[in-house]
C-alpha cells in the first residue's frame, strides 16, 4: 500500500544520499557499506523469525519427550536396582523420593550448565548463539522433567486421598485438584512468574547490548581500515613514493 511505497522512496533517497556522500568523502564509503550490510542482516533476521519459531516449537516438543523418557527411565532403574523390594516406585513414598532425587540431580546439572553459559558469555569474540540455545533447551527439558516428577507425586497423593471417599471418589479428586491449584497458582504468579519475566527482560537487554557492541566494533574496524588505506594515497595525485 501507501506505507510500502513511502518506505521504498525513503530507502532510495537514503541510498542516493549515501552515494553522494561517498563520492565527496571516500573514507565514508566503508561506513556506508557496513551500514548497508547491517540493514541486510536485520532484514535476514526478520525473514528467519518464522523458521526460528518453528525450530523453537520442535525443540520444546523434543524437550517434553526427553522429560517423559527420563522419568520412566528413572522408574525402570529404580525397579532394576532392587529398591522396589523396600519401597514401591508407584507408591506415595516412592514417588516423593524419586522426585527429590531427580530434583537434586537436575539442580546439579543446571548449576554446571549455568557455569558453562557464563564462561561462554565472558569469552572474547562473537557470541555463540548456537551454544546458548542448546544450553537453554537442555535447561528447559530439565525443568519439564522436575515438573513432571512433582506432578506425578501430587497426582498420586490426590488419588490416595480421594480413594478414602468410596461413595464419590471422582468428585473428591476434582475438589482436591481445585484446592491444590488454588494453593499453588498464587505463589507461582507472585514469585516464580514475576522472577522469570524479570530474568527474560534482563536477558533481552543484555543480548541487545552485546549486539550493539559488536556492531560498533565492526564499524570502528572498517573505519580504521579505511583511514589506513587513505593515508597511503599521494596528496597531489602524482606517483606514489616508495
Amino acid at each position: 500500500g501507501m506505507a510500502g511505497v513511502r518506505s521504498r522512496l525513503v530507502e532510495s533517497a537514503e541510498k542516493e544520499k549515501e552515494a553522494a556522500h561517498a563520492k565527496s568523502d571516500p573514507g565514508a564509503a566503508h561506513h556506508g557499506a557496513v551500514h548497508g550490510e547491517a540493514k541486510e542482516g536485520e532484514e535476514d533476521e526478520e525473514d528467519e523469525t518464522m523458521a526460528e519459531r518453528l525450530a523453537d516449537m520442535i525443540m520444546n516438543a523434543f524437550a517434553m519427550c526427553s522429560a517423559w523418557c527420563t522419568l520412566f527411565g528413572a522408574r525402570a532403574v529404580w525397579n532394576l536396582s532392587g529398591m522396589r523390594n523396600t519401597i514401591d516406585v508407584t507408591s506415595i513414598d516412592g514417588r516423593i523420593l524419586l522426585a527429590i532425587m531427580l530434583s537434586i540431580g537436575s539442580f546439579v546439572v543446571v548449576y554446571y550448565l549455568d557455569k558453562v553459559d557464563d564462561a561462554m558469555r565472558e569469552s572474547p569474540g562473537a557470541v555463540n548463539k548456537s551454544g546458548e540455545k542448546a544450553i537453554s533447551s537442555i535447561v528447559g527439558a530439565i525443568s519439564v522433567l522436575v515438573g513432571f516428577t512433582w506432578e506425578n507425586s501430587f497426582d498420586g497423593a490426590v488419588a490416595a486421598v480421594a480413594s478414602l471417599n468410596s461413595a464419590h471418589p471422582q468428585f473428591t479428586k476434582f475438589i482436591l485438584g481445585i484446592v491444590v491449584f488454588s494453593g499453588l497458582v498464587i505463589p507461582w504468579r507472585r514469585f516464580i512468574l514475576k522472577r522469570a519475566l524479570q530474568l527474560e527482560d534482563l536477558k533481552m537487554a543484555r543480548d541487545k547490548a552485546l549486539l550493539i557492541k559488536s556492531k560498533q566494533e565492526v564499524l570502528s574496524a572498517h573505519a580504521q581500515a579505511g583511514t589506513g588505506r587513505g593515508d597511503t594515497r599521494p596528496l597531489l595525485g602524482g606517483p606514489q613514493q616508495r
